[in-house]
């Protein structure tokens, strides 16, 4: 929801105490889309990527994006969701616990691995967040990306309910799944 934040503690820290001190491997790290970066590089690929913010909505508005970019340039996409529990000063900002991480490729052609059919709207309106309903998900729930959570366990069920999510105030997300046979 808010990059690496202990990397942003010690920058804040370090720059606050001693600012000639800071690493120059901690800063270029502290850049929201350094994670995007590194598995650019490892990976030989040369396809765009973004980094995405949105406080508790980061999930929502990340899988606007990804479905948007999908749907526009007809190519599979890979949505991945990180957050970490927030470090000294910043806790008091933060409020998401533990750590906790989801990824899904969204493609825009059915194949042979496709396991479920999405289809999506953006509403007007605030969305009430899903309950959870295993108690595995429900330990991660005080996590920013939590909002993934009840699209796995939709998965995972292959239950038919359409999840809505939160993408601000007033607008919300909406997800209905068709699981393939």
């Amino acid at each position: 929801a808010h990059g690496d934040l202990g990397i942003t503690d010690y920058m804040c820290t370090t720059l606050a105490c001693q600012p000639r001190a800071v690493s120059p491997t901690k800063f270029l790290n502290s850049v929201h889309n350094a994670a995007a970066g590194y598995w650019g590089m490892a990976t030989g690929c040369m396809q765009s990527s973004m980094a995405l913010s949105a406080f508790d909505c980061s999930f929502a508005n990340g899988l606007l994006e990804a479905l948007a970019l999908c749907t526009c340039n007809g190519a599979p996409v890979l949505l991945v969701g990180v957050d970490i529990a927030a470090t000294g000063p910043l806790t008091s900002t933060n409020d998401s616990v533990g750590q906790l991480a989801a990824a899904m490729v969204l493609a825009p052609i059915r194949t042979e691995r496709a396991r479920a059919e999405l289809s999506w709207s953006v509403v007007p309106g605030p969305a009430r967040r899903r309950s959870l309903r295993c108690d595995a998900t429900r330990s991660l729930a005080s996590n920013a990306m939590a909002d993934a959570l009840p699209l796995f366990e939709v998965l995972a069920r292959q239950d038919c309910e359409p999840v809505c999510m939160p993408l601000g105030e007033n607008l919300a997300l909406c997800l209905q799944w068709a699981f393939l046979v």
